[in-house]
């Protein structure tokens, strides 16, 4: 994935606004939304990625490969976020096979 995409992904993940975002790291609204442009977006240097990071929980490693080792919030959302899926899912089809049983 690329850096905006992992951006928007620890933005979804923290539950924040761009405008919050972009004051919790003293930056412009539009220069947070030049970095999360789908067409050429800009890319921030180094320590504006770092500071965007730090605000959102995640390492740098994320917001630039998409992974990260270390196991942050967003690694353990994603975790989070698939298991309320499977129980989602595996209710759903308790609850459906119940109905057809009458």
């Amino acid at each position: 994935m690329s850096f905006t995409e992992n951006l928007r992904e620890a933005i979804d993940f923290a539950g924040l606004k761009q405008k919050e975002l972009a004051k919790k790291v003293d930056i412009p609204l539009s220069t947070l939304e030049s970095y999360l442009k789908k067409e050429n977006p800009s890319i921030p240097a180094a320590d504006v990625a770092y500071r965007l990071a730090q605000a959102l929980d995640v390492t740098v490693e994320f917001l630039v490969t998409g992974e990260d080792k270390r196991n942050t919030a967003v690694t353990k959302l994603k975790k989070k976020r698939l298991e309320e899926q499977l129980i989602a899912g595996l209710t759903h089809a308790v609850h459906k096979t119940v109905l057809e049983w009458g």
